[in-house]
This record gives structure tokens, sequence and C-alpha cells, in this order.
């Protein structure tokens, strides 16, 4: 989606210069937008608590994620959005280097309460929204990706599950695995061992991640999809579908139905599966790179911020300092609504006793996870398309996966070199 973060800069800038703080008092109510609505029973939990703590009245706006930024942006530029908004890992670029986010770091500097919050959020986190240690925002909760199996399948074929061995294996592991899990007939496959497609948060970021890859430079200036690593990964995925054949040549992701033993999946999937699969599933750690042997995950994680244009933005620092406390956190996990960004309150989300038994991998995968690849000079629109676009050329055996890589690359820093200079 197109955020029209280059055409209203200027926009922003000038109203953010003329924009007066009002001080907070007992009238104000700030607006705070969302898009889940699934997520907002907690929500409304933590405002009634915040506000049961403050003179600060608080009215939460359900905004389709389609459409969401789009009007935040335009909120921003005609001085009528929230004053406290859901920010994503993969529009934050965007956003800050356009000035559309108010720096919080001088108030968390003068609030020690505030600070502590801050160093209480896993440091993946914290350090996404806090480019040259200035933080934009506070970080409200993360997903992760782990493999989940199918615990049946792996005591037929005779295999050790994944869990147990999670911290050792490695790709060639995964090859061998998805042959014996694999259950053919004369005529048909009636299981397949793995399945993995073009999707790159779920099924390909957090190989590349293991592999030592990335699909940008450090600086979000080039992308990098090219590199040795990345042809390592993409083409190891493409033999597990054409080479060892525990793979299909397209995308399978219903696990519940048992027609994939092994599967990529987001910790926001555990509540579904657990509701949905009638046999017993385990979670591991995805397997290591041979080559790096290092680990990999790919974690997202959206922060609340705030509008530089707030009608009261001591009032909207102390609600979103709310947010970060553990009592919020709780909330969030406790309710099974999503992880909590803090370290001292992220394991209330496994709690849950439906849950599988190794669910605590996809915590642990916040420890070597990757962000999710994102650069401030295009917004996912402009670039994950084409990434996934390509590398699923790769993985079909349309295209071979140098030249697909290269056709990627390509693309995207055309793009980018546009991009930068205008």
């Amino acid at each position: 989606m197109y955020h029209g973060e280059r055409l209203f800069t200027a926009l922003v800038v000038l109203l953010a210069l003329t924009a007066g703080w009002v001080p907070a008092s007992a009238a104000v109510t700030l607006e705070y937008w969302i898009w889940d609505q699934n997520q907002l029973p907690a929500t409304k939990e933590a405002i009634a608590r915040f506000e049961a703590q403050h003179d600060i009245k608080v009215e939460v706006l359900l905004v389709p994620f389609p459409e969401f930024f789009t009007k935040v942006t335009l909120g921003l530029v005609s001085g009528t959005g929230p004053d406290v908004f859901w920010m994503t890992m993969y529009d934050f670029g965007s956003f800050h280097s356009n000035n559309m986010l108010l720096n919080l770091q001088p108030y968390i500097d003068a609030d020690p309460e505030a600070a502590a919050y801050m160093d209480a959020i896993w440091p993946v986190l914290r350090d996404f929204y806090a480019p040259g240690g200035q933080a934009y925002g506070f970080p409200r909760d993360f997903d992760t990706i782990a493999l989940v199996y199918n615990v049946n399948a792996m005591q037929e074929a005779g295999l050790v599950e994944p869990a147990i061995i999670e911290n050792i294996w490695t790709w060639d592991d995964l090859a061998t695995y998805s042959q014996k899990l694999t259950q053919r007939t004369a005529d048909e496959v009636i299981r397949w061992g793995y399945s993995t497609g073009g999707w790159g948060q779920l099924y390909w970021y957090p190989h590349l991640s293991a592999n030592g890859g990335s699909v940008f430079s450090a600086d979000g200036t080039r992308a990098t999809l090219d590199s040795k690593e990345a042809i390592e990964t993409i083409q190891f995925l493409h033999d597990l579908r054409h080479v060892y054949q525990g793979a299909p040549n397209e995308l399978i992701e219903d696990f519940p139905s048992g027609r994939v033993a092994m599967l990529n999946q987001g910790s926001w999937h555990l509540k579904f599966l657990s509701e949905n699969t009638d046999f017993t599933f385990d979670v591991a750690a995805l397997p290591r790179s041979p080559h790096t042997m290092q680990q990999g995950s790919t974690v997202h994680g959206l922060a609340n911020v705030i509008n530089p244009m707030s009608k009261d933005v001591e009032a909207a620092f102390a609600f979103v300092k709310f947010l970060a406390s553990e009592e919020a956190n709780r909330i969030l996990g406790e309710t099974g609504t999503v992880i909590p960004a803090r370290i001292d309150a992220a394991r209330a989300f496994f709690e849950q006793s439906d849950y599988p038994a190794n669910r605590i991998a996809f915590l642990n995968a916040v420890e070597y996870a990757d962000p999710h690849p994102a650069t401030p000079y295009l917004s996912t629109a402009e670039w994950q398309g084409i990434a996934n676009t390509y590398v699923d050329q790769a993985l079909l055996g349309n295209m071979p996966v140098e030249q697909a890589l290269a056709m990627a690359t390509q693309i995207i820093n055309a793009n980018l070199a546009q991009a930068i200079g205008q």
C-alpha cells in the first residue's frame, strides 16, 4: 500500500512547526487507532485500567488494515489524525524518515519509570524502533517463526522429534525428514514431509537469516538478494521440492488436515492450530544452516507511537508509557491476545494449557531472530511483492535461482535509486 510519505513530508514538517501543544488536563480525550478486531477486548481492558489511574480519556478506533496507514498519513497531514496509533516494522522507516513520529527519547530520559519500562523490552524490538538511540515508539508485541510438526507422523516414521534435537539439527536433517515423512501411493502423494513457498516472512526470511543473509544492506540503500547467502538459501528450498522430493511444487498450508507433516508457522497461528488440529502436534526451532551453523527466525513487532501534532503530547506519552507497563503487557499475554513485548510478561502468552508442549520455541526464537526486512526508502508494497514473486518463480523451477534473485535485486535497486534520488 502507498502511504504518501514523500508527498506529504513538507506539509507534515510545516504543521509540526506551527502546531501548539495543549497542556494535559482532565478534559483531554485521546484518539487511539488500531486495526485488529480480535485485539479490541484486551485493548479496552488496558484502556479502562489507564483511565482509572489518570484524568485522561481514550477513544479507540478500529480502522481496517488495508486502509490504515493511508488514513493515518492523511490524518497527520490534515491535523485530524490519531494521537496514538499502532506502527509496524514494515512502515516505521518511512514514517520516521518523513518526521511523522514524535521522538519519545526526551520524555523517556526525563522519566526514570518510563526508562525502566523501555529497558524491560526485548532488545531486538527496542533497538528497531530507536534508530540512532532515539526511541520513536514503545514496542507493544511481537511474533516469531518456528516449525510445527505432526508428532504422530514422526513416530510412525521412526524419527526423533525436532523438539528434541532443535538445538543441533540442520537443513540436511530437514531434507532427510522431508523425504521420510512423505507418503506416496502409485498414483498420488498422501502426505508431504514439508512445504514452503514465496511468502518471505513465513517461509524464506527465517532460513535466509540462519544463513547470514539479508534482503537489504544495513543502511537500507540497496537490495542484497543476489548474495551468495541468499542464493544458497533459495537453492536449498528449491531442492527440497525438485531434488529431495520431500515438498510439493506448490505451497500447501493446510497443516491441520495432515497433508503436510512439517510447516513453518507464526506464533499467531498457535490458537488456531490448537483449536483445529485433531492429531498431536508440537513446535521446534527451525534448523540451523549448515553453512553458518546458526539458527534463524523472523521477528515482527508492533509499537505504540505518537502523532507529533497530538492535541496533548504529555497525555499521549502517559498513555503509551502505561501500555509499556508490566500490567498492560500482562493483559495482552494472559488473554492469549499476542506475545507482549516485555521480557517479564512474554511468557504469559504461552501459559495456555491447550498449546503444544514445546510452544516456548516461539519465545526462544526472539533471542536470535532478525527483524522483518525493511528500508526507509520504500514502502513494503514497493519491494516485497517483487521479492516474493521472483523467489516463487525460482521455487517453482520456472527460473534458475541465481537468475531470479538477480532480477529481483535489479528491480528493487532501481526502485531504491529512484526513491533516494527524489
